[in-house]
């Protein structure tokens, strides 16, 4: 499968494009990574978490789900989620699955994409226990190539306004490290016609701050990698039409 660490390309504006998915190596558990990124845009503003994805992603070995961001509508209309709303379903799942997530992922991911994580694995285990303990030296030494979107000038602080747009957030565990470590994917799902109305800038610019705020914190132990839809496996739970799947079945099942 294709990766690139290539900043992508401006996608906003372009009805025949959407953006890469967004690939991190960071330290801790899949679940410590999907909280951290979760707690990310929790403080931007989620609306909604798709019903039944984090028992979906489970099943397939990775610890994940899908959120609805919206900044922009009237908390009356429908309330903001905190993290505990949203990590309460994962948590759930996790608990009841336990190390079957493991065996899951090592049965069920595809060689093409399983791939992916051994070559992302080659890094981290080349960065050892120096970039794992020492993480603030890696970024400082990375710097502004860090990622395309941390590298970015910011003035001040402030909250992008993103509208109304689906993102999943999923992380799954990388094997055979020295330190523990996790791969985490974050990156929208909605075509454009279901984002709302002249949005896109200001999704891309929540992601941008994600990055950064990821950067932030001293996990990352690789720059970011970003894939296209297209060069995904066909098999990928990650691709659109695997999504649409995930989403029909949990539709059709009763959770607590």
């Amino acid at each position: 499968m294709k990766m690139t660490t290539t900043p992508p390309a401006s996608w906003t504006g372009n009805l025949f494009r959407r953006p890469p998915l967004g690939v991190y190596t960071v330290t801790g558990s899949p679940e410590d990574a999907l909280r951290r990124c979760l707690d990310l845009w929790v403080t931007i503003g989620v609306r909604e978490q798709t019903h039944g994805m984090p028992q979906q992603f489970a099943r397939r070995g990775w610890v994940g789900t899908e959120i609805t961001v919206d900044a922009l509508s009237r908390a009356t209309e429908k309330p903001f989620l905190g993290l505990p709303d949203l990590m309460g379903a994962v948590s759930d799942v996790v608990s009841d699955t336990g190390t079957i997530l493991h065996m899951a992922y090592e049965e069920t991911v595809p060689e093409g994409l399983r791939a992916v994580t051994d070559t992302v694995g080659e890094v981290v285990s080349f960065v050892g226990n120096v970039a794992y303990s020492g993480a603030t030296s890696v970024a400082n030494t990375v710097g502004g190539l860090v990622s395309g979107f941390a590298a970015k000038a910011w003035r001040k602080e402030r909250l992008p306004k993103p509208g109304k747009c689906r993102i999943v957030v999923a992380a799954r565990t990388l094997p055979d490290q020295e330190k523990e470590a996790a791969q985490l994917w974050c990156f929208l799902t909605d075509e454009v016609t279901k984002r709302a109305f002249r949005s896109d800038d200001q999704i891309d610019e929540a992601f941008q701050w994600l990055e950064r705020k990821l950067a932030e914190q001293n996990i990352l132990l690789d720059v970011p990698h970003y894939v296209n839809q297209n060069d995904l496996p066909n098999d990928s739970i990650l691709r659109a039409d695997s999504l649409a799947k995930m989403r029909r079945s949990a539709n059709t099942e009763i959770h607590p």
